[in-house]
């Protein structure tokens, strides 16, 4: 290690500036400053009639320590659009039954537990560890 920089490190330092030069001349600066604010959603009615919500997340990709921050989707859109975020949604099963059942035909219907628990398995292939800070599979949950 020379001069207190690894591989690792040079790494994180190769994919900012390669970020920066491709967008050189047509960055908005405002990028730079962006930081994410924790909001979780609060379901409606609506949400419930419907059964299910969507969730969004933001990463930044520079820093693998960077934690991982649940937003709205106003900033959602925004960190999208930014080179040095990864950003994904989950849509959250809130109603209806929380474990597997037997339909009337005795078919087995996943239950909200399941349906949450393969978002987030899918969302984990976007921005890995978001399982760790999404842990209760039943949040926001009602039976109906």
């Amino acid at each position: 290690m020379k001069y207190g920089i690894n591989n690792h490190t040079n790494d994180l330092m190769n994919a900012e500036y390669n970020a920066l030069s491709n967008h050189r001349g047509k960055v908005d600066m405002e990028i730079f400053s962006m930081n994410p604010v924790t909001k979780k959603p609060n379901p409606t009615d609506e949400d419930y009639q419907v059964g299910k919500l969507t969730r969004f997340f933001v990463k930044k990709n520079t820093s693998p320590n960077f934690p991982i921050y649940e937003v709205d989707r106003e900033q959602y859109d925004k960190f999208t659009n930014n080179a040095f975020y990864t950003t994904t949604f989950i849509t959250w099963s809130i109603a209806g039954k929380p474990y597997t059942f037997a339909d009337h035909q005795n078919y087995s219907v996943a239950g909200a537990y399941e349906l949450n628990k393969i978002e987030l398995m899918s969302a984990e292939n976007e921005i890995p560890g978001i399982s760790n800070i999404v842990q209760n599979l039943l949040e926001f949950f009602i039976e109906t």
